[in-house]
């Protein structure tokens, strides 16, 4: 029992509450109540390894857990919001209330989350940095499209980035992202020298530029922008090695 309840393993129970209580804001069409409970589940994700380490306290039980809980936040939730999203394109959406046999496809990114969390447990490449896209990040990109077009309706982000034609596409965008090989900055700082992390303190930098500069709608840009700097970073080091 003593295994169970540690402070590491509460603190991912509470990423999994967050995220099941976030899918139930989201069937109620409650974002603001849904990114709140999002936040928690990051910050809480973030922390459960770091009070594994610092305590001693890592345990096979942990790492299954952490799997479970995020392919839930991380997984569950994202596709869902992906399904209310396109059922939102349908013009007999609000009167029927029925969701369009087309907006089911959003599930798929759901089970590629999972795919992308059996792939990460299993491979030892991903210490240090990350190939594909992780599940946190693209849970924030997909919850951003949802916050815009709540937040500000007649923006013309919204009009682009939410209609039926572009979530179709963002599907197998995401779920491809997922389960690629594309190699991505891990935010684990060794150290907090500029020299030894300019690329993650780049993308944080130009990050909160664009979270300052368009507020909320800064959001939509945020994981895009880290795919890039990734890539370009991971060659322009690949070159200097």
């Amino acid at each position: 029992m003593g295994t169970l309840f540690t402070i590491p393993n509460l603190l991912t129970c509470l990423n999994l509450v967050c995220g099941v209580s976030a899918i139930i804001a989201t069937c109620n069409r409650t974002p603001e109540v849904a990114v709140f409970l999002v936040c928690i589940s990051l910050i809480a994700d973030f922390l459960d390894g770091f009070a594994a380490r610092l305590l001693g306290v890592s345990s096979p039980i942990g790492k299954e857990l952490d799997s479970l809980a995020d392919v839930i936040t991380f997984g569950a939730l994202p596709g869902i919001i992906m399904v209310y999203l396109l059922a939102e394109t349908d013009a007999d959406y609000e009167k029927m209330r029925a969701i369009p046999f087309y907006a089911y496809l959003g599930i798929l990114i759901s089970a590629f989350s999972a795919l992308r969390l059996a792939k990460f447990n299993l491979d030892e490449r991903q210490s240090g940095v990350f190939y594909g896209l992780a599940t946190p990040a693209n849970t924030i990109f997909i919850l951003s499209l949802w916050l815009i077009k709540y937040f500000h309706p007649d923006s013309i982000l919204t009009s682009i980035f939410t209609t039926k034609i572009v979530l179709l596409i963002v599907i197998p965008v995401s779920c491809y992202l997922l389960i690629s090989e594309i190699k991505l900055i891990a935010f684990k700082f060794k150290t907090m020298s500029l020299k030894d992390n300019f690329w993650k303190w780049l993308i944080i930098g130009v990050s909160v530029l664009l979270l300052l500069g368009f507020q909320l709608r800064g959001l939509l840009f945020v994981i895009p922008v880290y795919i890039l700097l990734s890539v370009i970073g991971e060659k322009v080091s690949g070159k200097r090695r």
